[in-house]
């Protein structure tokens, strides 16, 4: 089965539907400073598309902007990634949404590191509450990342150890984990939770953890 013909893909302008949009100076930073983002809708349909992740998909190396949406380098791998979407957009609302993310490894026709590609279902808000939509972050496999803590705390007025926590969640740790890297009490790793819950707007850490790829390091 032949994979349909990708669309070249421009840097892209920033686009975002309602239900999805982070406030304006947060999309600034998304596009300006984070690692490859895209936030899509059930259907697979971009609906943001950041400045990193432009520059993957107009690679077309593994990972392209097919006519339906997102497509990788297998017609097995891309029906793969369209079931992925389409469930985590379909569990958005569900209480263990923060427990769903999923990690797909995509390879290159370049040969270089696969791609790995991991998805995260997003609430919607406001009139669109009911649809959820998904996070998609693409990073390459030989890269690290983690979050500064620093700048996550300046720009959400975060104590010390409520920057810490964040950092560490954001990165994929599990509360337990957290706890035990810093610690600390899983109890107190919770009581954290609620406060950047409060003071970010997230209301799941799933979208908790998408703020914070703003403030991604690659290292």
């Amino acid at each position: 089965m032949s994979l349909p013909a990708p669309v070249p893909v421009p840097v892209p302008v920033p686009r975002l539907c309602a239900a999805a949009a982070p406030p304006e100076l947060l999309r600034a930073l998304l596009d300006a400073l984070g690692p490859a983002l895209l936030l899509v809708a059930g259907d697979g349909r971009p609906i943001f598309i950041n400045r990193r992740a432009g520059q993957i998909l107009a690679q077309q190396d593994g990972l392209a902007l097919g006519p339906n949406g997102l497509i990788a380098d297998s017609a097995r791998k891309t029906r793969s990634l369209r079931a992925a979407i389409t469930g985590a957009a379909a569990r958005a609302h569900s209480s263990l949404a923060h427990s769903l993310t999923l990690r797909l490894a995509v390879a290159r026709p370049s040969s270089r590191p696969p791609w790995l590609v991991s998805i995260l279902p997003i609430a919607g808000d406001g009139a669109d509450a009911a649809a959820g939509c998904a996070a998609i972050a693409i990073t390459a496999s030989d890269a690290r990342t983690r979050i500064d803590p620093t700048g996550a705390a300046d720009y959400f007025l975060l104590t010390p150890r409520e920057a810490d926590v964040a950092a560490l969640l954001a990165t994929g740790c599990s509360s337990r984990e957290a706890a035990r890297v810093l610690h600390i009490r899983i109890g107190t790793v919770r009581t954290h939770l609620k406060s950047l819950f409060e003071k970010t707007g997230a209301r799941s850490q799933t979208a908790l953890a998408l703020k914070l790829q703003a403030f991604a390091i690659r290292e």
